[in-house]
């Protein structure tokens, strides 16, 4: 059924439209994501593909960068030592 209220009208927002997972969610899906940006680097290797692989390189640096800060929110969410941490 479609929804009788225009776009422009507020509404409460449901629970699945904030975009909120808790930090476990949160790591599966970077690390599924990084999964993913490690068989491209070895597709694009396979294909000397040099640039592209920089390129990817950079992504898996930044996926790293953040399931490390998830990994912290997490430690810090349960009262756990930072994992990061020495």
């Amino acid at each position: 059924m479609l929804s009788m209220t225009r776009p422009t009208e507020t509404r409460d927002r449901f629970p699945w439209e904030e975009g909120r997972a808790c930090p476990e969610d949160r790591a599966l899906g970077i690390e599924l994501e990084l999964i993913e940006l490690v068989h491209q680097r070895e597709v694009a290797d396979a294909d000397r593909d040099v640039v592209h692989v920089r390129e990817i390189d950079e992504q898996i640096d930044a996926t790293m960068d953040d399931l490390v800060a998830v990994a912290a929110s997490a430690a810090a969410a349960y009262g756990e030592a930072d994992p990061t941490a020495g």
